[in-house]
């Protein structure tokens, strides 16, 4: 019935579509930042009519959007309230693909995907071409990923840079103003964010990649004192985001300088993931996208990755020759990570600072925040 009604609607868009001023975002999570740059942008300089589709009201933060833009709750795909705006809207965004695998010819469709890729992703995993009329890149080099991920033609992409990217760099030149609104428990020297990628995912195209772990720093009986000695020491915050798609862990009583979070509470602290990203001092991941984008801010990243050979195997990363591509050294175990993390944070020195400028040019044709103003540009003019 689902299918039906989807394809019906699909065959009758052309009569739907008669405002070409109708704009439908399809963000992932709710408070996704790239979407919300989109949005916000679409209502402050163009006359439309703009709904921002979300799947829980309590995970974000009204005041991130503009007053302009329509917040859409969509209670399943399937929902006749979400599938009527999605039908009618002229323009779609999406970040993590569409659940139609057709779109009818009267939709202009815009793939702002939300990482570059390291890992594969799409038809590199056998998956199905993801449609776009325009699919959203950064360089030469992220034309040939897209290409082969998606099946979309190399003309349809676009070197615009990523809305998500002008909030990042905007969080570094508003550091301060951001850190305020965290409302910490005291100030800290650095503040590091640990973003991992998932291994096991629960929402969306389930998976199980890599080793089996039991906590979120995906590092097995990882020393939790030990770590948080270092950081004490050095008057540092750890603050760890788990992957919006990966389980949720066993939340003991943490020492008090690191702090486990998710989106909402980025979000009901008045900020969205890349604003908060771009005001941290260190990032600290995996062979994880957000890594490349990190390198937009000429700050330190760790690389720690205990299982990376056991998720190359079942994963598989888009380079073969992954490590050279990655900004750091790939770390494997507990004990060299805590000896980068110290000399980082005792001796101040970016150890890996050639590397990341090096890479920087080879990700990025632009270093600056308007991205979202070429990609509008891009498309409407």
């Amino acid at each position: 019935m689902q299918f039906f009604i989807k394809k019906v609607l699909s065959y009758l868009s052309f009569l739907f579509i008669k405002n070409k001023k109708k704009v439908i975002l399809l963000p992932f999570p709710d408070s996704e930042s790239g979407c919300i740059s989109v949005a916000n942008r679409l209502a402050k300089d163009f006359d439309f009519k703009i709904f921002y589709t979300i799947n829980n009201p309590k995970t974000i933060n009204k005041n991130l959007l503009h007053s302009k833009v329509n917040i859409l709750v969509r209670k399943s795909r399937a929902d006749p309230r979400f599938l009527y705006h999605f039908y009618t809207s002229k323009y779609v965004f999406f970040t993590h693909g569409l659940f139609v695998t057709k779109v009818p010819k009267s939709q202009v469709v815009i793939n702002l995907w939300h990482g570059l890729l390291y890992k594969k992703v799409g038809m590199l995993l056998g998956a199905k071409p993801i449609f776009a009329n325009y699919t959203v890149g950064t360089s030469e080099i992220t034309k040939d990923m897209f290409h082969q991920a998606f099946g979309v033609e190399k003309t349809t992409i676009t070197k615009t840079g990523y809305p998500r990217n002008d909030f990042l760099l905007e969080g570094k030149k508003n550091k301060q103003q951001y850190l305020k609104k965290l409302k910490l428990s005291k100030k800290y020297k650095k503040i590091i964010i640990w973003l991992p990628t998932y291994r096991k995912s629960v929402i969306g195209d389930l998976r199980h990649d890599g080793g089996d772990y039991d906590n979120p720093f995906y590092i097995k009986n990882f020393n939790v004192d030990q770590f948080n000695e270092i950081l004490e020491q050095n008057n540092t915050l750890c603050i760890v985001k788990p992957h919006p798609m990966a389980p949720e862990f066993a939340k003991n009583k943490l020492p008090e300088n690191i702090l486990i979070i998710n989106d909402q509470w980025i979000s009901e602290k008045g900020l969205n993931l890349y604003q908060f990203l771009g005001a941290t001092d260190i990032l600290v991941s995996d062979v994880s996208s957000v890594i490349i984008d990190y390198i937009l801010l000429d700050q330190p990243i760790v690389c720690i990755s205990e299982d990376f050979e056991e998720y190359s195997k079942n994963r598989g990363f888009y380079f073969e020759n992954i490590e050279d591509m990655i900004p750091t050294k790939v770390l494997r175990s507990e004990s060299e990570f805590f000896e980068n993390i110290e000399k980082i944070l005792i001796n101040n020195i970016d150890y890996y600072e050639a590397k990341r400028k090096e890479l920087k040019h080879v990700f990025f044709d632009d270093y600056d925040a308007l991205s979202t103003d070429r990609l509008l540009n891009t498309i409407f003019f």
